[in-house]
């Protein structure tokens, strides 16, 4: 079995696992970056309207990668994080794809807006 993306990578944001406090809300562990093989790549106007959750006003890529990532529908509370033609994509969901030729992890990742973009992934555009 051979591995894609040999010499493709892009970077790759998360927040650690964290905690609910005593009044209810959630607080995000700390926030770490790493060098992942894989490709970020513009989602079709067709493969975003065939997405359940999809819009094309909304902003989607497709992520793909030799390691599972944190994505939003494995539970965790915030999903991770690429950064792609300017702005901040979460990874929403994850599509397993293991073919016995290259596997590979395909996610869908969803632009985010506003105060929604991580303080540390803001851009001076973003500040004030």
């Amino acid at each position: 079995m051979s591995t894609a993306f040999t010499d493709r990578n892009f970077t790759y944001y998360e927040f650690s696992d964290g905690k609910p406090a005593m009044d209810g809300t959630y607080s995000e562990g700390p926030f770490s970056s790493r060098t992942v093989s894989g490709t970020v790549q513009p989602m079709t106007g067709r493969e975003a309207l065939a997405y359940a959750d999809g819009s094309l006003n909304g902003g989607l890529v497709k992520v793909y990668s030799n390691e599972r990532l944190n994505a939003r529908t494995r539970g965790r509370h915030s999903g991770g994080f690429v950064v792609y033609g300017g702005g901040v994509y979460r990874i929403v969901d994850e599509i397993p794809y293991q073919n016995g030729v290259m596997s590979h992890w395909k996610y869908v990742a969803s632009l985010v807006q506003g105060d929604d973009v991580p303080e540390p992934l803001r851009g001076p555009q973003d500040a004030g």
